[in-house]
């Protein structure tokens, strides 16, 4: 994957996900909107240790709805890219087995050249 086709990076967070449903608002840390105030236009998030589930305008959860984000040694992808404001806000994670905490980096990246 080419990253610089993504646009201009943001700071990166490390993010650990809990037994319990979060956004990407909850993530502390994460920046919405770069120093010019440009709006992210995406967002890569890879995971380091133990699986999450996902979903958009569902609540994941590991034995029914969602997907499952893992890291390279693990069955599942090793990868994910949220694009545009729908899929980043409407975007919810749990740790995939309880009391499993995943580590998540979580970078966004702005428009280049748009505000």
């Amino acid at each position: 994957m080419d990253l610089s086709k993504l646009g201009t990076p943001g700071i990166t967070v490390k993010h650990t996900s809990t037994d319990s449903v979060q956004r990407l608002t909850d993530v502390t840390g994460m920046v919405m909107k770069s120093g010019d105030n440009k709006n992210v236009d995406k967002v890569l998030i890879t995971v380091e240790t133990n699986p999450i589930a996902f979903a958009w305008g569902a609540d994941p959860a590991p034995t029914g709805v969602g997907h499952r984000l893992a890291p390279w040694a693990a069955t599942g992808d090793p990868f994910l890219v949220l694009e545009g404001s729908k899929a980043i806000f409407g975007f919810r994670f749990i740790s995939y087995a309880a009391q499993s905490a995943g580590i998540m980096q979580i970078t966004p990246f702005y428009r280049k050249g748009v505000k």
